[in-house]
């Protein structure tokens, strides 16, 4: 419950910032263990990013959604910095919960180009419990 409040205070300092951005990525994804067949998945594997910042810093969402089930996704939840230009820089830190892996301590390292005003790719690492993943975002500024 207190990981839960923590979330909720969180966004609730990122609503109040002055512009947020939301960052997408869905695609195949399959597993397989040569030694345990049953533990086989396969599914579409969603990822998505939700930024409040104000001033290129603030408040970030990111669930990683497996192809296993929405469910067994990890969220990240942490306070991070941009830098600003066409090409930028980011990086963050904050907390992971996993339905899988339970809560860790989780960072966030990336690069990303904006297309437009409005309209960027962003090349998010995100390092937590479960480990780490890279994956294109595509995202827009609201």
């Amino acid at each position: 419950m207190k990981n839960l409040i923590c979330v909720f205070i969180f966004f609730f300092h990122g609503a109040v910032a002055s512009a947020w951005e939301l960052e997408g990525f869905a695609g195949a994804q399959t597993t397989s263990y040569d030694d345990v067949e049953e533990a086989n998945t396969n599914g579409i594997s969603a990822r998505a990013k939700v930024n409040f910042y104000a001033q290129n810093k603030g408040v970030f969402a990111n669930l990683n959604a497996r192809g296993i089930s929405p469910i067994a996704g990890d969220l990240l939840v942490g306070y991070g910095w941009r830098t600003s230009g066409t090409w930028f820089f980011e990086g963050g830190v904050g907390g992971s919960m996993s339905a899988i892996y339970g809560t860790n301590v989780g960072a966030l390292a990336g690069t990303g180009y904006h297309v437009s005003n409005n309209l960027f790719i962003n090349f998010p690492m995100i390092i937590s419990g479960p480990g780490i993943f890279w994956s294109p975002y595509i995202g827009y500024s609201f």
